[in-house]
């Protein structure tokens, strides 16, 4: 669905910029995109976008705040006056709601990580036999099993300050130490994922 563009000034947008918290929540209960209620992870709904349509200028500027979009892209810039000056546009705020704990977020792809992360927790178990370590996702299993299974390996990598598997200089961290050293189950060279099979 194509919607009008309309261009506005900076006057317009600094006053809408002021709005109070109060005014913010009001528009956020009143505005049509709620209009049956807040969107939760169950629904295909998509937030509608209401008030002013703001034009990304040549420069990439944002007409609310000391960003600017290196890349040009109008997603991006869109994107971003979506996420952090919804209020100030004139658009829902935080129109994603989570059904579980009513926490709210200003776009999809958010309300589908909590989720994932808070509500829905398949935990994975840590691959040593010996071991009871039950992690939330994969960066958690291998960080863990870093640090508690590949001591050794661990500590001659800080002691050097560097990756003794592929020569990488400075701090590395567990998650990198764990898909890069041979001597991991998690080991990108390695052929059979334990995780995935």
């Amino acid at each position: 669905m194509q919607y009008p563009k309309q261009q506005t000034n900076i006057q317009t947008m600094s006053h809408c910029a002021q709005s109070s918290d109060k005014a913010k929540r009001e528009l956020n209960s009143d505005s049509s995109s709620n209009s049956l209620g807040p969107i939760t992870e169950n629904d295909s709904r998509r937030k509608q976008f209401t008030g002013l349509t703001i034009s990304m200028p040549p420069s990439g500027k944002c007409p609310f705040c000391e960003w600017t979009c290196r890349s040009l892209k109008t997603s991006t810039f869109a994107m971003h006056i979506s996420r952090k000056h919804a209020d100030a546009a004139g658009r829902p705020v935080d129109p994603y709601e989570c059904s579980k704990c009513k926490q709210r977020f200003s776009a999809r792809t958010h309300l589908n990580h909590h989720v994932a992360n808070h509500h829905s927790v398949n935990l994975i178990d840590c691959p040593d036999k010996d071991c009871s370590y039950k992690g939330k996702n994969r960066g958690a299993v291998i960080s863990h099993y870093v640090g508690h299974h590949m001591k050794e390996i661990l500590q001659r990598c800080k002691d050097e300050n560097r990756c003794v598997s592929c020569e990488r200089v400075g701090e590395v961290g567990k998650y990198h130490i764990g898909t890069c050293n041979p001597a991991s189950l998690f080991c990108n060279a390695a052929k059979v994922c334990v995780l995935c099979g």
